[in-house]
């Protein structure tokens, strides 16, 4: 992109010292016919004079003016391609600041998760504990039942009738 850079801006200079060349050239030749026209051919004929170094101008005054016009246009190119790379370079930076902004979210945003990823494991340890000692409760809660509940054994002395053994009543009552 470099060179063609320079290669454009190469050619325009070249096509510039061209252009001012060509007017240069074109009002020194219009100058030369009108001090000829004044001084040599003003002797021989004044309305020759007048005629011819008005022809001769007019025939130098197309290169001129095309020479003007080109430099002009050269000129107008050249401006309207340095605002078009200004206005580049500023979409550009716009654009690798909104990237570095970007950047910066997402890198926040990823802390952000990793921060929350932590809270969710410490959330399902916490909820691993609390089961734990829930089933630990539920435990002590059944051994205190079986340590508070008396066992007594009666015997019923009427039902003894045809049986082997004595059938028993096994009572189970709370303390508390």
């Amino acid at each position: 992109m470099n060179f063609l850079n320079g290669w454009y801006g190469m050619v325009n200079t070249v096509k510039s010292v061209t252009a001012v060349l060509v007017i240069a050239g074109g009002l020194a030749g219009i100058f030369a016919i009108v001090f000829f026209s004044i001084f040599k051919i003003r002797k021989i004929n004044a309305n020759l004079a007048i005629m011819a170094s008005t022809i001769l101008s007019c025939f130098f005054m197309v290169p001129v003016i095309s020479a003007f016009n080109n430099l002009v246009d050269l000129s107008v190119k050249g401006a309207i391609i340095k605002e078009g790379k200004a206005e580049i370079k500023a979409k550009v930076k716009a654009l690798e600041k909104e990237k570095l902004e970007n950047q910066i979210t997402i890198a926040k945003q990823s802390i952000q998760i990793e921060a929350l990823n932590d809270d969710i494991k410490l959330l399902e340890n916490a909820q691993l504990s609390v089961q734990s000692f829930e089933k630990i409760l539920e435990l002590a809660l059944l051994q205190t039942d079986i340590q508070q509940t008396l066992v007594r054994k009666e015997s019923l002395s009427e039902l003894s009738g045809g049986w082997d053994s004595e059938p028993i009543i096994i009572t189970m009552k709370r303390l508390w």
